[in-house]
């Protein structure tokens, strides 16, 4: 790794007693954002059921900021719209924040890169890793429940809905598959039956907690 991002936690640390040498996987991370290459988080949605993978591209213009303390080491990328923090304590070890939250996973192309031991959450399963390292960005993970053939089964349901015109083009924003033909009331929002009967009776978007739902008839 290069001294711009070597030389600041070395300074620190030699003056606090802390060790000197950067974890592989940190170094990789620092070298990644540093030489403006993309990293890969994977963001837990819908409270752990399925995973998304986002790109995380750094301007190599941008000059990191050293705001450690006498208690710890921290350095600071700041960009217009998000900012990635490098951090070291003698209590805590070695972390990596984005925007302050706390990802499971942050991947380098395929291969997992960081680790977050203290993220709280619900890990990605087997089955959904793989998928992450398949599907594209943005795109979701298979839900935590779904074998393979349901999953295939879904996605080739939800590709056939995006072919069809007008009314097909209208699909559950969970499932993106049925049609949304309840109205969960006193909010409105919309989703299928089959996706409602499979949470709580609290809305999926709002967390309203939901009266009674309502059919509604959007055949043409």
């Amino acid at each position: 790794m290069g001294n711009r991002s070597s030389h600041p936690y070395k300074t620190w640390a030699c003056t606090r007693n802390m060790p000197h040498e950067i974890p592989h996987n940190i170094r990789r991370a620092l070298e990644a954002v540093e030489r403006g290459k993309s990293l890969v988080l994977v963001e837990a949605l819908n409270e752990g059921l399925q995973f998304r993978k986002t790109r995380l591209m750094m301007n190599r213009n941008v000059a990191p900021r050293n705001q450690s303390s006498n208690t710890e080491f921290r350095y600071v990328y700041r960009m217009t719209n998000f900012d990635v923090t490098f951090r070291y304590s003698n209590t805590q070890g070695w972390s990596i924040f984005i925007h302050g939250k706390k990802f499971p996973y942050i991947l380098f192309k395929k291969r997992i890169l960081y680790v977050n031991t203290w993220y709280r959450g619900t890990q990605p399963s087997i089955p959904q890793m793989k998928d992450l390292r398949r599907i594209q960005w943005g795109q979701k993970t298979r839900y935590i429940y779904e074998t393979d053939k349901e999953y295939r089964n879904r996605r080739l349901r939800a590709v056939v809905c995006e072919s069809e015109p007008a009314l097909g083009n209208i699909s559950c924003k969970i499932c993106f598959t049925n049609i949304p033909s309840l109205a969960l009331i006193p909010c409105g929002h919309t989703i299928c039956p089959t996706c409602w009967n499979q949470t709580s009776n609290e809305c999926p978007w709002c967390r309203q907690r939901v009266e009674w739902s309502q059919r509604l008839f959007l055949d043409p």
